[in-house]
């Protein structure tokens, strides 16, 4: 019930933004885009929450990595992350795979790398490569690393270490519901004080089961 009146607002917001008239003046056309990129951002999130659990069918479309992989860092507002660096690297490859939820999934891995340097300086870099039957999306941060209990348990439905920051898992579930969709799996490495890895492996060609 939350998550439906939170899209009714969202949906004013996103409404009465796109109304705003700033042609004039370059800093608010600024500010405007980013309004409205967070909240389309945060109605996503939203709807993300209403969809764990869903069984629902990936809207499946011919793709390039590299631009995946591009798209999802530019999403994310410098201004909000002075201390990370934001990487995107890999080659362009032409793939099967629903653009909006992998890039949600990717995204929340990135997130999840920006957490882990704890506002310290750093580094998380989004990179694709392939092979003849898989791409792989690795999301690499240097930051303070899983033990090896986080790491078995990061995969369980709502298993989070941020509950006193508000967190609830829903972001990993997510990623691995994503994984799941497109036949893939996700792999995690991770080393304490010198940060962690995840890696989705997606088939290159989506094949219904």
């Amino acid at each position: 019930q939350l998550s439906h009146d939170m899209q009714t607002n969202l949906s004013i917001i996103l409404l009465n933004a796109q109304q705003i008239n700033v042609e004039h003046s370059k800093p608010d056309q600024e500010r405007k885009k980013k309004i409205l990129l967070q909240s389309s951002l945060l109605m996503q999130r939203v709807r993300d929450i209403l969809s764990v659990g869903r069984d629902e069918e990936p809207n499946i479309s011919q793709n390039d990595a590299l631009v995946l992989c591009r798209n999802v860092i530019t999403e994310f507002d410098d201004a909000l992350f002075p201390n990370v660096k934001l990487l995107s690297n890999g080659k362009n490859i032409i793939f099967e795979c629903d653009p909006i939820k992998l890039t949600r999934a990717l995204r929340n891995a990135v997130e999840n790398g920006i957490r882990a340097l704890q506002k310290k300086e750093g580094i998380v870099e989004l990179s694709c490569s392939h092979n003849k039957e898989n791409v792989y999306f690795t999301i690499t941060d240097n930051g303070i690393g899983m033990d090896n209990i986080t790491i078995e348990n990061m995969m369980k439905p709502y298993f989070t270490t941020k509950k006193r920051l508000g967190g609830y898992g829903i972001g990993t579930m997510i990623m691995q519901k994503v994984a799941e969709l497109h036949h893939g799996s996700i792999a995690v490495k991770s080393e304490q004080g010198k940060g962690s890895s995840i890696i989705f492996t997606i088939p290159r060609e989506y094949k219904k089961k």
